[in-house]
């Protein structure tokens, strides 16, 4: 293998992708006049979903930057959630203002296990394959009502950087049946897979006490017709919670079960705390 695809992959499966990508375009300009690199670069998965993934990052940014398309169905002192009209399809996002610092929050979405217990419509939780320290394969069941009860979710969940925007994004993509390698389990028997199309959770560092969680769901439960009492509920009760539970959650993290899990992980929340101090300053 040529040495410097294998540094795009190492730099992919150390998280910086940012840095991946800009060696992969150097290495593009020089494939133009070399079929055989070419064919190299089009046969290495890790480039596809590199590229595929900050394609996606770049969207992400862009409907987030948006507010004026979407309808507010409901609103706190620092909680709005939105939504926008579909017949088949979930298409919805939550604003909150917490005033805490990033690190409590992204400690409740990394102990994967303890999802279950304080996100409602969440009933389990497993990882299919730890690719990288910021990137796994997991497999969602959720608590929903009919006629979506029994789905479930395969995703591709990863994140990074935006320094530009002061922020760390988690993006949720759903996957195919094989992905890095890796066998992705069907449903379980009955169930229906849901497409999720677009998935982030932003977290934009606004001072050194607050932050701006965003979070943005395009979803397809694969169903004909999705009751109106049903939009309702994800929007106004499902995802409301969720954000509300983990502002509850991130503002009550000293003390809390989080903590000892960050203190008995020290290594790799060491990690993340150095890549926060090199993007933010925190």
């Amino acid at each position: 293998m040529d040495l410097r695809i294998q540094e795009i992959k190492d730099l992919f499966y150390d998280d910086k992708l940012q840095e991946a990508y800009k060696k992969f375009k150097s290495l593009e300009l020089e494939a133009l006049n070399n079929p055989e690199l070419h064919n190299l670069i089009q046969n290495t998965e890790e480039i596809t979903v590199l590229i595929d993934d900050l394609k996606e990052a770049d969207k992400c940014l862009e409907l987030l930057s948006d507010l004026d398309s979407w309808n507010q169905i409901k609103e706190t002192e620092t909680i709005a959630i939105f939504s926008k009209s579909s017949e088949n399809e979930f298409i919805i996002r939550a604003e909150m203002l917490l005033d805490q610092t990033i690190f409590p929050a992204l400690s409740l979405l990394n102990e994967i296990d303890l999802l279950p217990s304080w996100i409602q419509v969440v009933k389990s939780v497993d990882i299919i394959k730890t690719i990288s320290p910021f990137r796994r394969l997991m497999k969602y069941k959720f608590n929903l009502p009919w006629p979506v009860s029994n789905r479930d979710l395969a995703i591709n969940a990863f994140g990074l950087t935006i320094p530009e925007n002061n922020s760390i994004m988690i993006i949720l993509r759903s996957v195919p049946d094989k992905f890095l390698g890796n066998d992705i389990p069907p449903p379980d028997s009955g169930d229906v897979r849901v497409t999720m199309k677009t998935g982030v959770l932003n977290f934009m560092k606004r001072s050194e006490t607050q932050t701006q969680v965003s979070f943005l769901s395009h979803a397809d439960p694969h169903v004909s017709l999705i009751p109106e009492s049903l939009l309702n509920w994800g929007a106004k009760t499902g995802i409301y919670f969720f954000i509300k539970s983990m502002q509850e959650k991130a503002m009550g993290y000293k003390g809390s079960v989080f903590e000892e899990r960050v203190n008995a992980n020290q290594a790799f929340y060491d990690k993340v705390h150095s890549v926060l101090n090199e993007v933010l300053g925190e």
